[in-house]
């Protein structure tokens, strides 16, 4: 029985046709349904069963070509292999087992239970990832907040220049030794901001071991004299420190009546309001003035001897240019004015002294 299998398949193999291309190519190959329809013995070594194909290419290009490759090639390096093209079905040859007694390798169970140990490892990974990432969460925090890695051992302080950086560092609140995440910078902030000098104030931490405080301190704008001091004034209005000497490039303000000055107060007056205005609103004038107050015509300045009348805070720019010509033309001239009022931009009036 064997012996006329073999001979059957060398003469199936003789008649075979030969593909000519692809991965196939120079192998012989039998359809399978034609070879199934025309073999002997069902019992012949290397027949396939209902549902199967041989071949050496791959199963899906012997899905797609539908053919057939036999065992036992000339060359022999390589074992043929059955590859399954339809779900197993029962026999339709009499006397043949069903198939799935051959031993299928598609099986729904095995399927099923590969999809399940499939979906345990995926599952398994994921939990290992989460577990070391919560590990290192663990580990980072406990680094970070418990141990001494990242305490406060230094302070830079940016911006001081009248006030002394210890000062600063000892004004915010923040204690060497401290926790980097436990400082609290807001309300370090706040605390600086309670000193008058400091206008603005910034609370950075620096890793691993540095705070910054970044403050800008006032600048003065105007002076005030009262019991034998002065008392400086920014141009926000703010009253933020004193002095025994008039400070250089300040103007001094004359306000009637003189309110009750110290360090920390903000003039709410009205026509302290505007002098200060007018004096940031016409920096030329500012720079020239020594004195500046209100009257009954309105604000005024002293420049350099002269008093330059400018009535209220309107149209600053234009007033500034129109005193500033007449000072430098009375000065060409060799004239020393009395006053300059620019109360009505279209209609200057100065009159000359003497």
């Amino acid at each position: 029985m064997r012996e006329r299998g073999r001979e059957w398949a060398e003469r199936w193999h003789e008649a075979s046709p030969r593909p000519r291309r692809g991965p196939g190519y120079g192998k012989k190959v039998v359809p399978y349904e034609e070879f199934l329809r025309r073999r002997r013995s069902r019992h012949h070594w290397g027949t396939p069963s209902p549902g199967w194909r041989w071949g050496r290419i791959g199963a899906r290009e012997l899905w797609e070509r539908g053919e057939t490759s036999w065992p036992g090639e000339e060359d022999g390096s390589r074992r043929s292999f059955r590859v399954r093209t339809e779900p197993p079905k029962e026999s339709n040859i009499p006397g043949k087992p069903s198939s799935s007694a051959f031993g299928s390798t598609f099986s729904p169970r095995r399927a099923e239970r590969s999809s399940r140990e499939s979906a345990g490892k995926r599952m398994v990974a994921r939990l290992s990832v989460g577990l070391l990432l919560l590990v290192s969460l663990v580990a980072l925090a406990w680094v970070y907040f418990f141990s001494g890695m990242v305490s406060v051992r230094r302070f830079e302080v940016w911006g001081a220049k009248e006030l002394e950086p210890g000062y600063i560092v000892a004004l915010s609140g923040i204690r060497e030794g401290t926790n980097l995440f436990r400082v609290d910078t807001e309300g370090a902030r706040k605390t600086l901001l309670t000193e008058p000098r400091i206008r603005e104030a910034v609370v950075k931490r620096k890793f691993p071991d540095t705070v910054v405080l970044q403050v800008k301190e006032r600048e003065p704008l105007a002076c005030l004299p009262q019991n034998g001091l002065f008392f400086l004034v920014d141009g926000e209005g703010m009253v933020y420190a004193s002095c025994g000497q008039k400070p250089q490039g300040a103007v001094e303000l004359r306000l009637s009546p003189a309110p009750t000055l110290y360090a920390g107060r903000e003039l709410d007056d009205l026509g302290a309001r505007q002098v200060l205005e007018a004096l940031k609103g016409a920096p030329g004038l500012a720079a020239m003035a020594e004195a500046a107050g209100r009257e009954e015509r309105g604000i005024y300045l002293n420049c350099q001897g002269v008093k330059v009348i400018l009535g209220d805070v309107q149209d600053l720019q234009r007033k500034e240019s129109i005193a500033l010509g007449a000072l430098k033309t009375a000065a060409a001239r060799g004239e020393v004015l009395d006053y300059v009022d620019v109360r009505l931009p279209e209609h200057p009036v100065w009159k000359p002294r003497g």
